[in-house]
């Protein structure tokens, strides 16, 4: 064999290692490194839409806090695109109005894509009612969970006013239009009412943990008292599934939506 022969033998070796060497790498960033990656690779290959919920829920946009409606609009839009097979929601939060924790929820329930709840710090109050409204929560070991009730408390003014010279004045058309009024002190009766007002919203708050969480009564008068969970706590009491991360995310939804689980890749988040 001649010498010029032999360098293209090795030569043509070389540029056959490199090019499974290339193919290699490339597949691993594809399914492995691309997992919420804002790389155009990630939004052209990406079949798992992620939303990040986090802040204090509400109905409108305020500072620091989260409008509801336009988390709703996001679930919404991501079930509109054929690429997504699934939802992921990050939620990292204490709480908001149990309004617009019902808005998101019925926003998880309007479409017919799985959706999971992955918690990575808080899902507490309203934020759990958003979680069990999903079809699947997974938390980290040390979130917490739970807090699941209704607080309509308020700081009552009245003391220091009078001590200021402040005289309130109620002009109203109705007895209970003032109702809550920190100005004016709060009546037997009327403190009655709020608290039926509170037992009512969290009546509502306890049927969707009680429907999404299959709990029976006797199960959920366990965390009916607003306590809060270590995560690996809740799982033993159903306000959790699975202890992990996102590789239990994959194991659920490699399951429902009978894909590999290497071949599910989660988008960059949505930020609300």
């Amino acid at each position: 064999m001649s010498f010029k022969r032999k360098q293209w033998i090795i030569l043509g070796s070389l540029i056959i290692v490199l090019i499974v060497l290339f193919s290699i790498i490339l597949k691993q960033n594809n399914i492995g490194s691309a997992d919420l990656s804002s790389s155009f690779q990630t939004k052209k290959t990406c079949n798992i839409g992620v939303i990040t919920v986090s802040g204090f829920l509400n109905t409108e946009e305020e500072d620091d806090e989260l409008d509801s409606l336009r988390v709703a609009q996001a679930i919404r839009s991501l079930a509109f695109n054929s690429n997504y097979i699934a939802v992921v929601l990050l939620i990292d939060s204490r709480g908001g109005s149990a309004t617009a924790a019902e808005e998101i929820g019925r926003a998880i329930d309007e479409i017919d894509l799985p959706v999971v709840a992955f918690v990575r710090g808080s899902a507490l109050s309203g934020a759990y009612w958003v979680a069990a409204s999903t079809d699947y929560i997974v938390a980290l070991e040390t979130s917490t969970i739970g807090s699941i009730g209704v607080n309509t408390s308020y700081l009552q003014e009245t003391d220091h006013n009078q001590k200021e010279g402040y005289a309130y004045q109620e002009i109203v058309s109705g007895e209970y239009k003032n109702v809550g009024n920190s100005y004016k002190v709060l009546s037997e009766k009327h403190k009655k009412y709020l608290q039926e007002y509170t037992n009512d919203i969290f009546g509502v708050f306890k049927d969707v943990v009680m429907r999404k969480r299959n709990l029976s009564e006797q199960d959920f008068s366990k965390v009916a008292d607003g306590k809060f969970f270590i995560a690996k706590n809740a799982v033993g009491i159903n306000l959790v599934d699975k202890i992990g991360g996102i590789p239990e995310v994959k194991e659920y939804l490699s399951g429902v939506t009978a894909t590999e689980k290497n071949r599910l890749l989660l988008c960059e988040p949505t930020k609300i």
